[in-house]
């Protein structure tokens, strides 16, 4: 898209097409998405054995998808895209759960019922997911002026309070909720995992927050408060004041620069795991000249950024009959990656992405 908008070159739009007919070609009736797509089995009349094709939000599936048609019916003008970006937004109020459990899972099955996915993703409620979709309502809210959407913000919030961890269970104030709440109990869910690798190891979860998995999180930091300042200035913004910016209101959405512009239009997104992912990738938080100095001065003479301590990558060796031969730790016994402690110095791919955008944000800012 970002190719065709800043060319308009129509040997790119057939792509683009096929790219937008998948989205909507993947969304259930209900407004959720798969996690993958094709579906690995077939609906209805196949068996559903597979939770890929669980409705996902983990990953931003379902938002990113929203997203998505929101830039492409802003900038292409495509009418027929606010129906699915519509039944989009509404699939987050249908899965909001009743009271006195106001959240949300990160995975549905087809019944809507909060899904277990990966062996440590059992079926359970997340308290920063809560948080995110809560956030993402207020917005949806903004972008319609439809006050359906902050009717039950209220009730995530208390489940937010009603879940938070005891005192002793914060690590001295550092957590404020476990990753993980069991649906109907609201228990704490912990994750643990055994042995250091495929063949020899295997995950469970229980209500001990004991030898935790560390690869994943047992406990969050949620700011609820914050969350509540936000919710009662929403609240208080009538329809037309809110929707003032829309862009799902063409006439109202006023903006000096062109519709191919709108990658750089794109406001801050609501705070939450994944969307602070997402911002960081869209680059909507620029560094300042201090960070950029500090970037460039970390250049080595051969112009390469090195980085130490990072996680061992596990060699793999077979035999000639095909067993693994390799006994080397992948991780440790609760899933921490494994890191070089000595003093080598690498060249880090990850680094390297980091950085370049960080430097190609800044100087397109400069330049506009």
């Amino acid at each position: 898209m970002r190719l065709y908008l800043e060319k308009l070159d129509p040997s790119f739009k057939p792509a683009l097409d096929k790219a937008i007919a998948l989205i909507l070609e993947s969304q259930y009736p209900l407004g959720g998405w798969p996690q993958r797509y094709p579906l690995q089995y077939d609906f209805p009349h196949g068996k559903l054995a597979d939770y890929t094709s669980f409705y996902t939000y983990n990953d931003d599936v379902i938002w990113g998808n929203i997203d998505f048609l929101i830039q492409c019916y802003v900038t292409l003008g495509d009418q027929p895209l606010l129906e699915p970006i519509r039944r989009g937004m509404n699939f987050y109020l249908i899965t909001q759960q009743g009271n006195p459990q106001g959240g949300w899972g990160q995975q549905y099955d087809l019944d809507l019922k909060p899904a277990h996915a990966r062996t440590y993703e059992p079926p359970a409620l997340l308290p920063a997911l809560t948080y995110e979709h809560a956030m993402l309502l207020m917005r949806f809210y903004s972008y319609t002026g439809d006050r359906k959407f902050l009717a039950r913000i209220p009730d995530a919030i208390q489940w937010l309070e009603d879940t938070r961890l005891p005192e002793s269970r914060t690590e001295n104030g550092k957590y404020t909720h476990p990753t993980f709440i069991e649906v109907g109990t609201n228990k704490p869910v912990y994750a643990h995992r055994t042995g250091t690798g495929v063949t020899d190891g295997h995950y469970w979860w229980d209500d001990k927050d004991e030898n935790p998995l560390l690869h994943y999180g047992a406990k969050s930091t949620i700011p609820v408060e914050k969350l509540k300042a936000e919710f009662k200035r929403v609240n208080a913004l009538s329809p037309e004041e809110a929707t003032r910016n829309s862009p799902l209101l063409v006439q109202q959405f006023q903006h000096e620069a062109p519709p191919q512009k709108y990658y750089e239009l794109i406001w801050p997104l609501p705070d939450g795991p994944d969307v602070a992912r997402r911002n960081y990738e869209y680059g909507v938080k620029l560094p300042d000249e201090a960070q950029v100095k500090k970037i460039i001065g970390s250049l080595d003479s051969q112009y390469r950024w090195m980085v130490k301590h990072i996680q061992i990558s596990r060699p793999y060796a077979v035999s000639a009959s095909g067993a693994e031969t390799n006994t080397a730790m992948m991780s440790d016994v609760n899933g921490d990656g494994i890191k070089d402690s000595s003093d080598q110095q690498y060249l880090s791919t990850k680094e390297y992405e980091q950085n370049m955008r960080m430097l190609i944000r800044f100087v397109s800012q400069k330049k506009n």
